[in-house]
């Protein structure tokens, strides 16, 4: 597994309490869970046990093969979704960019910025910023590719896609820090 089932359970948790997460089972044996900014697939019915009860004390049932559901604090039910989220939609073409093009070697720098870890483009020409709680979904630092806007990293039973943070940023700011190398 390429997620830290702790943070994964965490970041549901908080997703819920906020405007909610995304529980979709396109077919059997594969789930994709999505938040506020990430987006996690588990193939192979390796949906974590610690996952699994949390998403059926949220919703009071698991759900069933070919849904999705949004799931939040402020809804008594969970909502069917006609359609499955965007960034949903987004992880399929990443994960066939990122196997196509070989992905972009990214590192995680030992810098922050505005509150966010400044991870770096092995060539140097591309900087992202993560926000850390989202970050923590990763398992470790290693194979991690810039592919769209965020990170992604897939192995054998899991991918996870995480959005960059770039809100209240200026370009120009952006454009300073990637004339710089940070990594080692």
């Amino acid at each position: 597994m390429v997620i830290r089932e702790k943070a994964l359970v965490s970041q549901l948790k908080k997703d819920y309490s906020g405007a909610g997460y995304h529980v979709a089972v396109p077919e059997e044996g594969e789930m994709i869970l999505t938040g506020n900014g990430w987006a996690v697939k588990l193939e192979g019915g390796n949906t974590p046990r610690e996952v699994l009860s949390l998403i059926v004390k949220h919703m009071g049932f698991l759900p069933g093969c070919g849904t999705a559901w949004l799931i939040s604090k402020g809804k008594k039910e969970p909502l069917v979704q006609k359609e499955l989220p965007g960034i949903v939609l987004e992880l399929e073409p990443v994960a066939g960019m990122e196997k196509a093009e070989g992905g972009r070697a990214v590192n995680r720098t030992g810098l922050s910025f505005m509150g966010r870890r400044v991870w770096q483009c092995t060539d140097g020409l591309k900087i992202l910023l993560m926000e850390p709680g989202r970050e923590s979904l990763l398992d470790d630092f290693e194979s991690v590719t810039a592919a769209g806007c965020g990170l992604y990293k897939e192995g054998k039973t899991s991918a996870v896609y995480i959005r960059t943070e770039a809100d209240g940023l200026h370009p120009e700011q952006l454009k300073h820090l990637e004339a710089m190398q940070w990594i080692g």
